[in-house]
């Protein structure tokens, strides 16, 4: 196999298909879904990520459209080539590895990689599958530590589904301009995503993701862990596994899709049973734990068959919508998947008509017994700001509940390192928690008082070993709001109860009035090893700071040092700070890891003449210069003003504002 070098000035582009060169578009307007009428039925009309229908094209304009004004066709910039025409016919691979900042590229170019017969003898394609092991090979990355920074939750394809398909017209007796004309064009229609990066480690080490693990952490935290498997509309079975509270309802759209238990079993981490828990938990019913003790939860079952579990469950759906596994009181209980009523949802379209969709939800067939752990339920009121509903204005979540419509007159603490410690605690209102302290007053009069310590999170930070920028939502990772880690409340009412008022601060937006955080020490690299990274990639790093520790003595502002870490060209101008919105910088580095990829895709030029960057760091710097203690000293000379500081790889020194 033969690779391309770096291109250098000069790239292949193809015309663009879409506008056929013209850099416009003239698309049928998304009004004529209605058949020229004011209301649209999109039950069985496709959607953009935008949410908008995809318009058919077949039926009528309506005549009061916003945005065609009735004549059917809206005229705009071709969105394929961004208005230039033209596509570029390069793709970029890389793989880096973040232990050792050793990054290593391949340019696919027309006649780079010599074609292969595509799997079952139906084409050909460009195989990357190779091209990706030797990568990988070259900076000692693990293949099974391999992932794509684009798409995190899916692993990289198999060497044999990792590929370009060529059209059927390509033949390898072609005479050679013929060939790469054509492989010029296959390589173009992937220009929505020309820079695949792939981060890997230099060895596998233990994934901890098993599901075992996640039964017997469910049992500690009182959740039910949910192994769900759905049949979509191609009778595709996909699987998932997730946390809920008890009694929530089954989620609408399905949270994960793997293709099988395995894959779904290989790919959860903690983190992925959290992810959007709030969400699909929101109007669970809420209820004060009386957890077993600790022995009780200890005692587990035999190991999970998976084999056996996924048997099971696929043959409890059969030809359903789906079936669930949840672990619950110490086994698996399993249950099939119904449609339930059908009801219509409304939306307003940017032409000016109102949308209507046929909607149905997935029921259980049987519900569980009730967890033991289950104690009374936690009183609330409906929320005054929304009246109960959850949403205001336009649909929007209701602030004043966070999208429960509950002010909940209680809730449930939990406290845990992710492992095996595990702290549950019901607050009440009527609870003798000491004497509240007046701290503040806002500038319209409203009284900020402090709770005595048992309300201030901050505390359980030396009780599990971590600081307390590591008390953390599960869910979402970031650090605790300011005000839940002091004990801080303002009163609307000076006569109010502050606790009561604190409870529904604290549990606004949470799953069924549960505060879960995770006392766990962040595993983000240092900035200087994601300095190295990044400038092997060929780009800056971006670093935003400021110092707020003068404001330490009034509740009311912001304290301590914030952190924002970006990723960006450094050719890109450097504009004014924004205020850093991480509480550190450990939390603001992980961040930047976990968004690396749409970071990645802004930096590529979307002029098709400007070729793509090759990036190759072969030899990283061993001991790449630490600026944090700089940065620090920078911004407590301006406390209270962000100051952002560019690391640049082309000088390997700092640009910075002030």
């Amino acid at each position: 196999m033969t690779m391309a070098p770096d291109p250098g000035t000069t790239t292949t582009t193809v015309t663009c298909p879409r506008c056929t060169g013209t850099t416009i578009v003239v698309d049928p307007c998304r009004c004529r879904d209605g058949n020229g009428g004011f209301l649209v039925d999109q039950s069985n009309v496709g959607h953009s990520n935008a949410g908008q229908s995809e318009a058919t094209g077949m039926g009528r304009p309506w005549p009061d459209c916003e945005l065609c004004g009735g004549d059917g066709a809206v005229a705009g910039p071709c969105r394929e080539c961004h208005g230039y025409g033209r596509l570029r016919a390069q793709l970029v691979l890389t793989v880096a590895n973040l232990d050792s900042g050793a990054v290593a590229s391949a340019s696919v170019v027309p006649g780079s990689v010599p074609p292969t017969v595509a799997p079952g003898g139906s084409g050909w394609q460009i195989a990357l599958g190779p091209v990706l092991a030797d990568l990988a090979t070259r900076v000692d990355a693990a293949p099974p530590t391999l992932r794509e920074v684009f798409t995190p939750e899916r692993p990289p394809a198999p060497d044999g589904e990792l590929s370009i398909p060529l059209p059927y017209d390509w033949r390898p007796d072609l005479p050679a301009a013929d060939r790469h004309r054509i492989e010029a064009a296959a390589l173009a229609n992937r220009s929505y995503a020309p820079w695949l990066v792939f981060v890997g480690h230099g060895a596998v080490t233990e994934a901890g993701n098993c599901l075992d693990r996640l039964c017997r952490l469910a049992e500690r935290l009182c959740l039910d862990l949910v192994v769900e498997v759905r049949a979509d509309c191609s009778t595709a079975l996909t699987w998932d596994i997730r946390f809920e509270t008890s009694g929530a309802a089954v989620p609408d759209r399905p949270h994960g899709q793997h293709p099988d238990l395995a894959t779904a079993v290989r790919h959860t981490t903690v983190a992925d049973a959290f992810d959007n828990l709030a969400e699909r938990c929101r109007t669970a019913p809420a209820h004060f734990l009386h957890p077993p003790p600790p022995v009780a939860v200890a005692i587990h079952a035999e190991p999970t068959d998976l084999d056996q579990l996924e048997r099971r469950i696929v043959g409890d759906c059969g030809d359903g919508a789906g079936a669930q596994a949840i672990w619950r009181n110490g086994r698996w209980w399993h249950t099939r998947l119904r449609t339930g009523e059908r009801g219509t949802s409304f939306r307003v379209l940017d032409t000016g008509q109102v949308a209507h969709r046929s909607t149905a939800s997935l029921l259980r067939t049987w519900e569980p017994p009730a967890p033991g752990w289950r104690g009374e339920p936690i009183p609330y009121l409906a929320c005054d700001a929304c009246g109960g509903r959850g949403t205001r204005e336009w649909f929007l979540g209701c602030h004043g509940c966070g999208g429960t419509g509950r002010r909940y007159q209680g809730l449930v603490l939990t406290v845990t390192d992710l492992e095996r410690r595990v702290v549950h605690l019901n607050w009440r209102p009527d609870d003798g928690t000491g004497p509240t302290t007046l701290v503040a007053t806002q500038p319209a009069g409203q009284p900020v008082v402090q709770l005595a310590g048992g309300h201030r999170l901050r505390t359980w930070a030396d009780n599990f070993g971590v600081r307390p920028d590591e008390l953390t939502d599960p869910e979402t990772g970031h650090t605790l709001d300011q005000d839940l880690l002091d004990g801080i409340v303002t009163l609307s009412d000076p006569h109010g109860n502050p606790v009561t008022a604190y409870l529904a601060a604290a549990g606004r937006g949470r799953p069924a009035g549960r505060v879960i955080v995770a006392a766990v020490p962040r595993d983000a690299p240092p900035l200087a090893d994601l300095v190295r990274l990044v400038h092997g990639l060929g780009l800056a790093v971006q670093v935003t700071v400021a110092d707020y520790q003068h404001n330490a003595g009034d509740p009311r502002l912001v304290h301590g040092v914030h952190w924002q870490v970006e990723v960006v060209d450094p050719d890109s101008p450097l504009g004014p700070a924004s205020p850093p919105l991480r509480q550190s910088l450990p939390e603001a580095v992980g961040y930047c890891l976990r968004f690396l990829g749409p970071a990645l895709l802004a930096t590529v030029p979307v002029d098709p003449d400007h070729p793509l960057r090759v990036p190759q760091q072969p030899v990283p710097p061993a001991e790449p210069p630490d600026p944090t203690d700089h940065l620090r000293q920078l911004a407590a000379r301006h406390p209270g003003e962000p100051v952002v500081a560019r690391l640049d790889p082309r000088c390997r020194r700092s640009r910075a504002t002030e």
